[in-house]
């Protein structure tokens, strides 16, 4: 199934139009390099991840843990992990002890 029968599918006529229209089909399909809307992937979650991960970063070894660490292991599912972890070796140059 193509993009435009999923909107003609679940679109009435005059949203379709809209939406077709605001395509703009020519930079997608045949303008080189990198796609004309640029996607934000971030959530809740991975910000908090990452949030966490600086908040590592910032610690100083001997006093207590950040606020939250436990959710590395209790909530955190495989990819937020890799996003807390990327974070960490991302800053790897500043962090002086890990967990």
């Amino acid at each position: 199934m193509k993009w435009e029968d999923f909107v003609e599918d679940q679109f009435n006529a005059t949203e379709t139009n809209r939406i077709l229209a605001s395509v703009n089909w020519d930079a997608w399909i045949y303008q080189p390099g990198l796609p004309p809307v640029t996607q934000n992937f971030a959530t809740e979650s991975s910000n908090f991840a990452n949030l966490l991960a600086n908040e590592y970063v910032q610690w100083v070894p001997g006093k207590s843990s950040p606020k939250d660490y436990q959710n590395f292991t209790t909530e955190f599912y495989s990819n937020l992990k890799v996003v807390f972890l990327e974070n960490l070796v991302y800053n790897e140059g500043t962090t002086k002890e890990i967990l």
